[in-house]
């Protein structure tokens, strides 16, 4: 092959384009060619396709099989009938095309049949998606399979026969039996598969779990190899041994089990089916296979006497069928304990644990009961504890029996510490705590009780309103009055939460020496339709509070500023990407980068702090303990620095940058003005150091003249160079800006426009005849009206600035080239390189995207000569349509952009039906016979030029339909 082919193969390749080598198999498409290049996929030739004997196959496998190791994607054509589609499928030929899919067919009827099959378009996430799933080697000789995985379930895309085979043996033999089994909660395995899978989508890994079904260890294996927006591909392999042929194996479980089981003083197995229990082991006789006990009134007439008074009927609503199978549904772990009184040989009464694990191989009709003693407090203290917990309506230091509570030989103390779910607390008369128990701390996400200790509620800063909080505990300290079940709300890791709080006093020596306390947390109590309705205040992907969350807190820190004076502090932060990063990437992708925005903030505020995801890119946090401006500001700085850091999620790269901006609670009168401030100080703080009034601009403008060789203020709207009176009125000093440079016309890259457009900065170097400048433009405003001060410097001390005439053909060579670089050189609109450098992130009023309708006809037709003329004429008729101050970029291929910096909807309206018009005109064919045409996508803003864009190319899609006009509202 040519060298200069190869280099300008490379130049695609390096660009960004893919490079397929056709009818792989005839020709010049050789093993030498696919050696020498790098393609990116392979189409291999219907001649192989055709004749579908023995040696094709063989040869079409291989080639397959060679494509899947050297990484390069494969479509065969062709493909007629059902056979063939299969064979290749499980090959695992990414692409396949002909006749069996549908007959070709013109561009109108074929978007009419894919209207009419329902068949989506793919789309960038998706084809990454099909891409990494393509990598995958069917021809390894493993058990494959491939299932979509997603919150609503699994389904099976594909099991080769070796992975149908090791199901089939382990005695899943019924068809999709995995999704069944998936599907069902009732089985023990299927919540085993769902937590194989959900850890193979977070690890990123291949992960395996065994199993024993039909008398065989199973091995089963998932791998996320690919996610998109909607589900996550999981790429699977099975091994079935039989448990027979693995003797040592086999022996090593029969070992281990037996020596489990005697942990327990009874095991059971029950049968949902048959509806009976057998006793297989007791402590007192060992191994035994006694004939089962039908499970009713028989079994529990025996048993009755042996179950303490109180805890009969729980048992009996707990050992029944439904209760267990609804219980196991809802288990996190698979399994289900329950305790009850159990009587002893000496008549006592014992608290044991009842343990039911269900039979795997049994799917849901088997379980397996344990029974064993429950040692936590020890039998002589359970009479003790009852009364303790149930009669006594506060806790006495003088009580004996307390006393002997806490001594080491019962440690219940200790016990009630480190192993209670209780939150409970205590404090001396100051309200300081003086320790809590590890379910406190764990729930509050303190490492230890030293962080407490000899701290106030208020000191801690985790209620909204502290003087309710406050009054109770004097009325508990002062009065030794009892609180029972006092509501209020606590801020928990950033989330608004209700409690239930109760208090004591507590004793020495008949004085009040301090308090103990518990809460409960009401949120985590709450109804299963309750629940699901507070979820509405949480954010699932970051854990935040929502919009609605966060508003409800405000109006609790409004109330307590106007009940108690307390002043709060309100941060915003956005993140102007995020959307393009969604609408690029997918959900799951913009999740992942969403979570990784707000750990950064978690780094910057405490667990006083509420937290706020308000909108899919705009975070906002609030606190009493911050109550400076100035303060929240500087934290609110770095935090954003931090932000700017993440460069990259997920694999995808990424660039941000975040506004912000802080409030007092105080500045407003309600939550919602509050609110309305904070957005609006959120744009009016970026701008605020370049926001003057006459005398300030004069003076920054003689500060900026010692470094800067002329400085100047424009008026973008007229382009003029204005000075400004006394009284803010304005004149003239030059009726062009571009004359500056010596141009007659809009400079091609205007740092004016985008310094304005953005109100920030933007700088550029600048060659004028054998001198070079660097210039700089930001963005101000003075006497409320937008300007621009636009900064030359003359950079003399360059090696080659003062140069003889032999650097005239270098200047005058870098002159054109500073222009051209962002000329498309076919069209003479800008290209993609001045859309994406210049227009991209400056603010327009509104953007058109349009594509040439049947261009491939054209140049398939008559040559891409006719192709590039069809071209050029559209681009003169664009052109011809609008108004100078607007941009048109040839955005690639035959699709160009139009950008409208301040225009009414009427006039764009109007200016996108002249375009269409004026391309109609264009006539190509041997006799002019066919006329040119265009669809446009519209969007009206104002915005982003890139989040414009992105609207207009979805308006687009739609005119296409019928090669017209459609425009939207952004």
């Amino acid at each position: 092959m040519k060298k200069k082919l190869l280099e300008e193969i490379k130049k695609f390749r390096d660009a960004g384009f893919e490079v397929i080598m056709d009818d792989f198999g005839s020709g010049n498409s050789s093993f030498k060619t696919l050696k020498n290049v790098n393609f990116d996929e392979i189409k291999i030739d219907m001649s192989l396709i055709e004749s579908f004997d023995l040696k094709s196959t063989t040869i079409i496998t291989s080639i397959i099989e060679m494509s899947k190791k050297l990484g390069i994607r494969t479509l065969a054509e062709g493909i007629e009938s059902e056979s063939q589609a299969e064979f290749l499928k499980n090959l695992g030929c990414e692409k396949i095309q002909g006749f069996f899919f549908d007959r070709p067919q013109p561009e109108k009827m074929f978007w009419q049949h894919i209207a009419e099959k329902n068949i989506s378009v793919e789309n960038r996430m998706n084809r990454y998606f099909y891409d990494e799933i393509g990598k995958v080697n069917f021809l390894t000789g493993e058990s494959i399979a491939l299932f979509e995985y997603n919150a609503s379930g699994i389904r099976e895309v594909f099991l080769n026969a070796q992975y149908k085979k090791s199901l089939a043996l382990s005695g899943l033999k019924e068809n999709k039996a995995l999704e069944k089994i998936f599907s069902s909660s009732k089985y023990d395995l299927g919540k085993k598969l769902k937590k194989l899978a959900n850890s193979a989508l977070k690890k990123r890994k291949k992960v395996s779990a065994d199993f024993i079904l039909n008398n065989r260890l199973c091995s089963l294996t998932f791998e996320s190899i690919a996610e998109c927006p909607e589900y996550s591909m999981l790429l699977s392999t099975i091994n079935s041994i039989p448990l027979a042929k693995e003797k040592n194996l086999k022996e090593e479980f029969d070992s281990i089990l037996r020596n489990l089981v005697t942990a327990y003083e009874t095991v059971f197995v029950c049968d949902a089916e048959k509806n009976t229990i057998r006793c297989i082991y007791t402590a007192e006789s060992g191994f035994r296979g006694n004939n089962s006990l039908y499970l009713s009134e028989q079994l529990l007439s025996k048993i009755e006497g042996q179950i303490y008074r109180a805890d009969i009927e729980r048992f009996k609503k707990i050992m029944s069928r439904s209760y267990v199978e609804s219980a196991l549904e809802k288990s996190a772990s698979g399994t289900l304990t329950e305790f009850f009184r159990v009587k002893n040989p000496d008549g006592t009464f014992h608290w044991k644990f009842f343990t039911i694990v269900p039979i795997a191989e049994s799917l849901g009709t088997k379980y397996v009961v344990g029974v064993r003693p429950a040692e936590l407090f020890g039998e002589k203290n359970n009479v003790l504890i009852e009364k303790l917990v149930l009669d006594q309506d506060f806790l006495s230091l003088d009580s004996t029996s307390i006393k002997n509570l806490y001594s080491n030989e019962y440690n219940l103390w200790n016990s009630m510490i480190s192993d209670s779910q209780i939150k409970f607390f205590w404090k001396d008369t100051k309200r300081r705590f003086l320790g809590a128990s590890q379910s406190f701390l764990d729930y509050y996400g303190f490492k230890s009780a030293d962080e407490i200790i000899g701290k106030t509620d208020d000191d801690l800063h985790w209620h909204i309103e502290d003087e309710s909080f406050r009054d109770d505990e004097y009325k508990v300290l002062h009065d030794g009055e009892i609180i029972i079940n006092r509501h209020g709300q606590n801020i928990i890791k950033g989330i608004l939460h209700n409690i239930s709080a109760t208090k004591f006093p507590l004793y020495k020596n008949g004085k009040i020496c301090g308090l103990i306390g518990y809460f409960t947390d009401l949120d985590s109590i709450l109804p299963e339709q309750l629940k699901i309705k507070n979820a509405a205040f949480t954010d699932s992907v970051t854990q935040f509070m929502t919009a609605r969350g966060f508003l409800v807190a405000l109006f609790g820190y409004e109330d307590n500023l106007y009940i108690h004076g307390e002043d709060y502090t309100i941060g915003l932060l956005e993140i102007p990407e995020y959307l393009f990063f969604y609408k690029t990437y997918g959900k799951e992708t913009a999740e992942s980068l969403a979570k990784m925005i707000a750990d950064k903030i978690r780094l910057y505020f405490d667990e006083s702090t509420i937290l706020g995801r308000i909108q899919h890119g705009r975070f906002a946090v609030c606190t009493k303990k911050i109550k400076s401006l100035s303060e929240m500001r500087e934290i609110i700085r770095e935090c954003t620095e931090s932000i700017m850091d993440i460069r990259e999620v997920d694999g995808k790269r990424c660039g941000l940058h975040v506004r912000h901006g802080e409030v007092l609670g105080s500045e407003a009168h309600s939550s919602l003005q509050l609110l309305e401030l904070l957005v609006n100080r959120m744009s009016d703080y970026q701008k605020k150091n370049w926001d003057f009034s006459v005398t300030e601009l004069k003076i920054r403008l003689k500060d900026m003249g010692v470094f800067f060789d002329d400085i100047s203020v424009v008026d973008i709207a007229s382009n003029q160079v204005v000075g400004f009176y006394d009284d803010g009125s304005t004149f003239v000093i030059s009726d062009n800006c571009c004359k500056i440079l010596g141009n007659e016309k809009k400079c091609g890259t205007c740092i004016a426009a985008k310094a304005l457009s953005k109100m920030g900065s933007a700088s550029k170097f600048e060659i004028i005849n054998d001198n070079i400048y660097f210039m700089i433009a930001h963005g101000i405003t003075v006497e409320n009206k937008s300007y621009v001060i636009e900064g030359i410097m003359k950079l003399d001390d360059l090696p080659f600035a003062n140069e003889n005439r032999k650097t005239n053909t270098f200047f005058d060579k870098l002159s054109k080239y500073s222009i051209e670089i962002y000329l498309d050189s076919l069209t003479k609109a800008h290209n993609r390189k001045y859309y994406d450098e210049q227009i991209a992130e400056t603010n327009c009023q509104a953007i058109a995207f349009l594509d040439m309708n049947k261009f491939k006809f054209i140049n398939d037709t008559y040559g891409h000569r006719l192709g590039d003329y069809v071209l050029q004429k559209t681009s003169e008729a664009i052109i011809s349509s609008i108004r100078t101050k607007d941009t048109v970029s040839r955005y690639g291929g035959d699709e160009f952009i139009v950008c409208f910096e301040e225009i009414s909807f009427e006039e764009f309206e109007k200016c996108l039906m002249q375009i269409h018009r004026n391309v109609a005109k264009i006539c190509y064919g041997d006799e002019n016979e066919f006329r040119a045409s265009v669809s446009i996508g519209g969007c009206f803003g104002p915005g982003k030029a890139c989040e414009l864009v992105v609207k207009a190319d979805d308006a687009l899609y739609d005119a296409k339909k019928n090669h017209g006009i459609k425009i939207v509202r952004g």
